[in-house]
């Protein structure tokens, strides 16, 4: 992982060694300080779900990719905004 780790709490990107950036989706706090944590992803194919362990936490939590999401699709003009 790169930088400092400051636990997890939901919302929270974190950078992996590989440049990858990966959002909490949970709400688990588990407030804890680590330098630079050795971390590994665990991808549940039952579930279709990724998970990240973070060394010296004792939760894993579930995360996904920022980015990831498809793009919204580009919708027609908007209707001018109406007075009430």
């Amino acid at each position: 992982m790169v930088g400092e780790f400051w636990g997890y709490k939901g919302g929270r990107v974190y950078q992996l060694d590989d440049g990858s950036r990966w959002r909490q989706e949970d709400w688990t706090e588990e407030p804890v300080y680590r330098q630079e944590p050795t971390a590994r992803l665990i991808h549940r194919h039952d579930v279709n779900m990724n998970y990240l362990d973070v060394e010296g936490t004792s939760a894993m939590v579930r995360v996904s990719k920022c980015g990831a999401h498809p793009k919204p699709r580009a919708m027609g003009p908007l209707s001018p905004a109406v007075s009430l």
